[in-house]
């Protein structure tokens, strides 16, 4: 299914626990090269920013995913391979 896939996101509610939280179905986003969707302050923001591995949004900031969904369509997955390489061999 993720191999078939065009994106990921991976948004949160704002609570303390989930700003703590890492979420591991990311890796298998990384694993997948699929440019990612997520919610700033949390650890897996960290990930996507740290590795430029797709698009960080503020916390219930419609408008701001829209935009994000439309920007990664329109980018050619082929963009994204040095990032997602990067980050797999860090993370193996």
């Amino acid at each position: 299914m993720l191999l078939e896939s065009d994106l990921a996101m991976t948004l949160r509610l704002d609570t303390l626990e989930a700003r703590r939280a890492f979420r591991s179905r990311v890796l298998a986003y990384i694993w997948g090269g699929l440019p990612i969707i997520a919610t700033r302050e949390d650890a897996t923001s960290a990930l996507v920013e740290r590795y430029r591995l797709g698009i960080v949004v503020d916390y219930e900031d419609d408008v701001g995913v829209a935009n994000a969904i439309l920007q990664l369509l329109e980018t050619p997955k082929g963009i994204w391979r040095a990032q997602f390489e990067s980050a797999r061999r860090d993370l193996t």
